[in-house]
């Protein structure tokens, strides 16, 4: 929950969002008074499954940036601030590339272990513990679209 805390309130906002189900669905975010960031200047970039290292190894440098990537969950999604918070591995065979994903509203029915395809901004970096009690980082995003 630590995690989840911290993502929050690095990444912020709350303004309702999409749904969908564990067995499959879709959210999208539609018009909101908090769209995402702007990508980071001068980046055009996307951050797909190409490219992600270099997102993962240097997410600061990278907000705003875009990203379009499949995933799998290894967390049990989190209500924070009325929206649904959770990890993945973008990289599920060899559970690398964790990324933290908000979700905006709390009616997505995520479960552990479902795929999602997540189309978002890059916001950032959190800090947290891992199981273990020592610090870890992750990559945060904020989709405008996701399937599951």
């Amino acid at each position: 929950m630590l995690a989840f805390v911290l993502l929050a309130s690095t990444v912020g906002g709350n303004s309702g969002g999409g749904s969908g189900g564990g067995n499959g669905g879709e959210g999208d975010r539609g018009s909101s008074p908090n769209q995402p960031a702007e990508q980071a200047e001068g980046s055009d970039e996307t951050f797909t499954a190409e490219n992600y290292p270099a997102l993962v190894a240097d997410p600061e440098a990278h907000e705003g940036a875009s990203v379009d990537i499949t995933g799998q969950i290894f967390t049990a999604p989190e209500i924070v601030e009325g929206d649904s918070a959770f990890q993945m591995y973008a990289d599920p065979e060899n559970l690398e590339w964790n990324t933290a994903v908000l979700v905006e509203g709390s009616d997505t029915d995520l479960e552990v272990d479902d795929d999602v395809h997540v189309v978002g901004t890059v916001a950032g970096e959190m800090e947290g513990e891992n199981l273990m009690g020592g610090p870890s980082r992750q990559l945060c995003c904020r989709p405008t679209k996701w399937t599951w």
